[in-house]
């Protein structure tokens, strides 16, 4: 049995503190044998009570019916995998079957209290780590599976959909710092549209894949910028459009976080290059259209304006932009002279942004 339990109701933690308190304190004893006797009330409208001999060097204390099935209630009830059980198990019955309501131990510390059904954790049920993570919610089989609530001991909790043992389906997982993620989960990684708060205040809504982004998705930075398109493998990726605070957008196509490939590239005062782009950089055949449509074709090269097709073929000069960068991208306008861009770094947030939060909890 994975080493999480699910979650118990309400009506039985009254029950449960009174019923095992004795039995946890002999069991970390080690004093099977002088386990006290736990009397409980009816737990059902066809219960019958009657007083057992010990068994198994732990201890009978009622016996009562359950769907048609004699039940005796054991405490500190030694198993052959090491674990103390006391509880409900099944009448005649050899080895012991579990079976209705009880609470088992291990020796490391670690131990379950929930519903049982033949022999295996199956209903509600708390599963207690010996690390401090505390899980609770629906159990079939041995395994976590349904509806349950993993807390961790730094804090951060999982909320949702459980299979075999692993996140599958819709869930929340949240941490201390005020990032979450809620969306879809498949054999515990977040698989499928979701969306992700970081606490910085960035956002990322759209398409995941086996813990990355990837597909369709728009992530938009606490300054402002935004960007809306194609992912892979946490990196912008496929056509999209990014756009700056200050007016400025790019409207084309992205390789591992880099405009290659077809774009428009548009500028606040209404001018634009429509064209080739390489390694982020304009490449290849082009255009600018000014403010009023008036264009001009022209060939780039690695950032720079080689020539107008027009009949110039006149090299220009080198230039760069002196001004600030902010998550791999120039902060201020930085056409040069030359009505070349000279792009440095990368546009996609960091990786360190990124993962910080979401990898498996």
């Amino acid at each position: 049995m994975l080493r999480v339990s699910a979650g118990s109701s309400l009506q039985h933690k009254t029950q449960r503190n009174q019923l095992y308190s004795a039995a946890e304190q002999d069991s970390e004893r080690g004093d099977n044998r002088n386990a006290k006797i736990a009397i409980t009330g009816q737990t059902g409208q066809h219960q019958k009570i009657v007083q057992k001999k010990g068994i198994e060097q732990g201890r009978v204390s009622q016996q009562s019916q359950r769907n048609g099935e004699e039940l005796v209630h054991v405490e500190n009830l030694s198993l052959s995998d090491g674990t103390t059980y006391t509880g409900q198990i099944l009448k005649h019955r050899s080895p012991p079957l579990k079976h209705g309501f009880g609470l088992q131990l291990w020796k490391d510390g670690a131990r379950y209290e929930g519903d049982w059904l033949n022999g295996k954790a199956n209903g509600k049920g708390t599963f207690y780590h010996l690390n401090g993570d505390i899980y609770e919610g629906d159990f079939i089989d041995d395994r976590a599976n349904g509806n349950g609530v993993y807390f961790h001991k730094n804090g951060s909790k999982y909320t949702g959909e459980w299979k075999n043992d692993l996140k599958d389906g819709r869930g929340r997982e949240e941490w201390e710092d005020g990032a979450y993620y809620e969306g879809d989960f498949r054999e515990g990684r977040k698989h499928g549209v979701g969306t992700y708060l970081w606490s910085d205040g960035s956002t990322y809504s759209g398409g995941w894949s086996n813990n990355n982004i990837d597909g369709r998705g728009k992530y938009v930075w606490p300054d402002g910028r935004s960007y809306e398109g194609g992912w892979s493998d946490n990196k912008l990726h496929g056509q999209g459009m990014y756009v700056w605070p200050d007016g400025r957008k790019y409207e084309g196509s992205y390789v591992d976080d880099q405009k290659e490939g077809y774009g428009i590239y548009y500028w606040p005062d209404g001018k634009r290059y429509e064209g080739q782009w390489r390694n982020g950089k304009q490449h290849g055949e082009g255009k600018i259209v000014n403010a009023k449509g008036k264009q001009r074709r022209g060939i780039w090269e690695d950032g720079n304006r080689l020539q107008w097709i027009d009949g110039s073929s006149k090299r220009d000069h080198r230039s760069s932009f002196n001004g600030t960068m902010q998550g791999g991208e120039v902060q201020s306008t930085f056409q040069n002279q030359n009505d070349s861009l000279i792009m440095k770094g990368t546009i996609s947030p960091a990786p360190s942004t990124i993962n910080n939060h979401h990898q498996n909890l």
